[in-house]
This record gives structure tokens, sequence and C-alpha cells, in this order.
């Protein structure tokens, strides 16, 4: 019996060994675009709000946001579809779903989708969010990340990341 197990530990560990090189030239391809945008806010509608005790539901909120970067794989239109749990002083947490599109004057069209979760101070309106999402359109095999620290309801700051698996 000991024997089978450790020769079929060494047979996966030839199985790894051998795959590593071709893992490793498959993610030698993909590049990384960094870039930082601003975001302000165009608009947004109310969800549905529902207290529990002293603590206050939001479901469904849409709020629309303009992306500006100087690159355009980071600049567009935003719509984020969001939720909270709220407590008595407007501090909880906040997840939804995103849609970003891209600038009108962008050389691609498309965008992406995703979900995102975050943090919110709903009274002084302080909030940061972590977003994740694939492409679409134009941009379809991207992927993106974006890290949002929104100081003011109204004006916020991105630090994004969009992922070509396959490379330029």
């Amino acid at each position: 019996m000991k024997v089978k197990c450790l020769l079929t530990v060494v047979c996966l560990a030839l199985v790894l060994a051998l795959a590593l090189p071709s893992v490793q030239a498959a993610s030698a391809q993909a590049t990384f675009t960094d870039c930082a945008a601003e975001l302000t806010l165009l608009g947004y509608e109310e969800g549905t709000v529902s207290f529990h005790g002293p603590n206050m539901h939001i479901r469904g909120r849409v709020v629309w946001f303009e992306q500006v970067s100087d690159n355009p794989l980071c600049a567009g239109l935003l719509t984020v579809v969001v939720n909270y749990n709220l407590d008595a002083d407007g501090a909880g947490p906040k997840w939804g779903t995103f849609s970003w599109e891209a600038a009108a004057n962008a050389p691609t069209t498309g965008g992406f989708e995703g979900a995102f979760t975050g943090w919110s101070e709903e009274y002084t309106w302080s909030s940061s969010v972590h977003a994740v999402g694939r492409g679409y359109g134009d941009l379809d095999g991207l992927q993106i990340r974006e890290f949002i620290d929104f100081p003011t309801i109204l004006h916020g700051f991105a630090t994004v990341t969009v992922l070509d698996p396959h490379g330029d």
C-alpha cells in the first residue's frame, strides 16, 4: 500500500513538473494595464429602504458615475446597483453589481460588468469599494480590478488594473 501511495505521489509530481513550463509560458503573455481615474456622481435612484431596530437596510439603489482617465480603458460611464446594511451610525458593508461602458469617444466599444464589495459611512458619504469584472464587446476577454475611495458622495478616486490574459 505504501508503495502505491509513493508511486502515485511521484507520478503526480512528475506530471506537475512537466506542466509547469507551459503554465509559466502562458502567464508570461498576459499584460497588465494600470491607470488612475476620477469619478463624479451623475445621479442616483433610491432603492428600497427598511429599518431593523436602529439598523437601516437599503436594497437596489442605482447610482451613475462618470469615470475620467487619461487611459481610454479606464474611462467611461459607470452604473452601480448597490445594497447596504448600515448600523445606527450609518456605517456598514455594501455590495452589488456594476456595469461600466466605454466613453463615447473611446477607440473601443463595450465595457466591463462585475461585482463589488465595500464599506460605507452613509452619513459622512465616505466609502471604499473593491470591484472585479469581465469585459464585453471590444473588451471581451479582458478582466478588471478596481479600488475606489469616495471621500465625498460627489467625487471619488480609483486605481484600476486591466488584465489581458492573452497579451496585446
